[in-house]
């Protein structure tokens, strides 16, 4: 059931607009113990990240300091922490959890 949600989410916000969205193997491990309501959230804020990336600048979209082009976007108490990349189009999916989890596992 969630694998199913999570790719329909992909899917649906990769047609809908130009950039592709792809998970990393730890962001995928990160949805696993969230409820319904976090999870329609975290959907929600992707769509708005690929919606960002285009023609509309989104300023919830924070640079992570001393990394190589990740970002942030918050999603309630927790962060979601992404890689674009402008020449293929796409977004890599990195983590999505609590602030102190998502930085420590950048260093």
């Amino acid at each position: 059931m969630f694998s199913t949600s999570l790719a329909v989410c992909l899917a649906d916000v990769s047609s809908s607009s130009s950039w592709q969205i792809v998970a990393d193997r730890q962001f995928v491990k990160d949805l696993r113990s969230l409820n319904k309501e976090i999870l329609q959230r975290l959907f929600r804020a992707i769509r708005e990240i690929a919606r960002s990336m285009g023609e509309h600048p989104n300023r919830a979209i924070v640079p992570v300091k001393n990394s190589d082009g990740i970002l942030r976007y918050r999603v309630g108490e927790r962060r979601l922490l992404f890689v674009p990349d402008s020449d293929s189009r796409q977004i890599r999916l990195v983590s999505f959890c609590g602030r102190d989890c998502c930085y420590a596992r950048l260093k």
